[in-house]
């Protein structure tokens, strides 16, 4: 690995879904490495999943990691239009040595979520810039939107709010859909920088596709956008101006496939009987003939009906003694 490698450039990655389980999306170098890259380029393309968690350091959409003793000139690099969704941090550089130069980020929508850990750049780094990116409904303008630190040596990066936009938002009806049957999805609370117009793009999650303001559509399973039979499915508007200006709005829409009946309330009397434990046990101090009661946890909804049906567990806490010990609230 002290041998130096061969140089690395012009990539383009676009119009893709991208996912990985234990990694990073985008990542380059590794410590001791010894190698040059250049024009790398990631664009149009949905992030669904990035590993949680890291491997020396955090993962992230873009990881440059050659600390320590890495070396190499690193330039050109652009992330533009990527929607986040399943997402661990933004970027992680980190290099002692020469030299990190021009990373983009433009047009980055994290819809639903924020970073779980800070982005950082570190080392000999420069010329990072973030225009228009936006994390749950908030453009990023400082490094505490992102969050992100910048450690030793780095030079300080640039926000860019990009022009006056188009905003994306919508709502649908009803908000428990059926399969089969038609939903209204409307953009009416969508707005275009200077009143200017704004054509509308959906996209389901179930492979379709729709334009208006106002639309009507009907998923046709329980299955989900990730086909795992949660009901999930990843509603996406996209809104455009006039001038080419784009926001992104996403929502989750759970196809259900029952809805439970309400339980009968029979001599039910005002108030909460409980009991309260504290502290830890070799043996559970709950009853046998209670932990017998509560032996359907594992069931959906955390649903427990005794002789008389009107006990219904709401959280729990099961730990590994014997007999298992709970910490439960029923009502």
């Amino acid at each position: 690995m002290a041998n130096p490698g061969d140089d690395v450039s012009n990539i383009l990655i676009e119009n893709s879904v991208l996912s990985t389980r234990v990694s990073n999306v985008v990542r380059v170098n590794w410590p001791h490495k010894m190698f040059n890259s250049s024009n790398f380029i990631l664009r149009d393309s949905d992030v669904i999943h990035m590993g949680i968690g890291g491997c020396g350091v955090p993962f992230a959409l873009f990881e440059l990691w050659a600390d320590p003793e890495g070396r190499g000139k690193h330039s050109g690099y652009l992330f533009d239009s990527i929607r986040l969704e399943d997402w661990y941090s933004l970027v992680q550089i980190r290099q002692p040595n020469p030299a990190v130069r021009d990373v983009h980020f433009k047009d980055i929508w994290a819809l639903e979520s924020a970073q779980l850990v800070p982005s950082v750049l570190k080392g000999d780094v420069a010329d990072v810039h973030f225009e228009n990116v936006k994390v749950v409904d908030r453009l990023v303008d400082s490094d505490g939107d992102l969050p992100l630190q910048v450690l030793t040596h780095a030079n300080p990066e640039t926000y860019d709010s990009g022009p006056r936009r188009a905003k994306a938002s919508f709502t649908y009806a009803p908000l428990a859909p059926e399969s089969r049957k038609k939903s209204r999805f409307e953009a009416s609370d969508s707005s275009s920088a200077l009143g200017k117009a704004n054509t509308y793009a959906w996209f389901f999650g179930d492979g379709t596709t729709a334009k208006g303001r106002i639309v009507r559509h009907a998923m046709p399973d329980a299955r989900g956008t990730l086909q795992d039979g949660s009901g999930r499915f990843r509603v996406l508007l996209k809104v455009t101006d006039e001038d080419g200006n784009v926001d992104w709005a996403s929502n989750a829409v759970i196809v259900r496939q029952t809805l439970d009946a309400p339980l009968a309330a029979l001599n039910l009397v005002a108030g909460l009987s409980y009991q309260y434990y504290e502290g830890s046990w070799l043996r559970s101090p709950i009853s046998a003939d209670s932990v017998r009661k509560l032996q359907v946890l594992s069931r959906p909804f955390l649903r427990t009906l005794t002789s008389t049906r009107t006990t219904t567990a709401l959280s729990l806490m099961v730990t590994s003694v014997s007999p298992p010990a709970v910490a439960i609230l029923l009502v």
